[in-house]
């Protein structure tokens, strides 16, 4: 069954296939310039879509854009998009032809051709044109390896002990420790064999990201300064 996308994120796709164009218009007289979007990983436990949708108000704020003109694409959101062929032939329609092709060259050189992989071939495309468009907030599903070469990418990683994602999964799901606990380690085991088997990278790679914060030591507002402050400076830069 086929994931109907929400009505505020039809309407933001749309809104980013029209600023796309526009900037195509004007990439062809001033040059291109990259246009910023953030991918955060995080171990499973660590709480990330509250902190994603915490700097996407302070990225319009930042830039005095409308509020909304951030926008955050969760794991399910994604993998919705990729699944819908409307959905995703809008996504790709809105970027030139040398931005799909990169695409497509990087989705082979990634996972190679292999026929049962067409929807994460799909989920690849869908990521990087979303990317591409910019001014999303990307989480999970491997996006800081999936985007790691577009420019305008700042890649964050969440991480914390055992025990500190063992409690907040207790607590924001219900569940008794013991069900916590299990569903932890299965999801530590099958994340790892995901990103070695298909993406050919350890997710703990600290190399893969610009910005790894202990989500048991900093709280949410620390995290959310140091991804501004990151933002902030590499927008500064010529």
């Amino acid at each position: 069954m086929k994931t109907n996308l929400p009505p505020r994120i039809e309407q933001n796709l749309e809104s980013q296939v029209r600023v796309a164009t526009r900037l195509r218009e004007q990439a062809a007289v001033c040059g291109p310039r990259p246009i910023p979007f953030v991918t955060i990983s995080r171990q499973f436990g660590c709480e990330a879509m509250a902190l994603a949708e915490s700097l996407a108000h302070e990225f319009d704020a930042l830039e005095k854009l409308d509020s909304g003109s951030w926008q955050v694409y969760g794991r399910k959101l994604i993998e919705a998009m990729a699944d819908q062929q409307y959905s995703f032939d809008q996504l790709m329609s809105a970027l030139d032809s040398k931005a799909r092709s990169g695409i497509e060259e990087f989705v082979e050189t990634l996972v190679g051709q292999i026929s049962d992989l067409r929807l994460l071939h799909k989920l690849v495309q869908a990521m990087r044109a979303t990317a591409t468009l910019g001014r999303c907030i990307i989480v999970g599903r491997g996006g800081a390896i999936m985007t790691r070469d577009l420019p305008g990418g700042l890649h964050v990683r969440l991480v914390a002990s055992e025990e500190h994602r063992l409690k907040g999964l207790v607590e924001r799901s219900g569940w008794p420790e013991v069900r916590a606990h299990a569903e932890l380690k299965e999801q530590d085991s099958s994340r790892q064999t995901f990103y070695r088997k298909y993406l050919r990278h350890d997710s703990n790679d600290p190399v893969l990201y610009d910005l790894v914060l202990n989500s048991e030591r900093l709280s949410q507002a620390e995290q959310v300064a140091q991804i501004v402050a990151l933002f902030q400076s590499r927008r500064s830069l010529p």
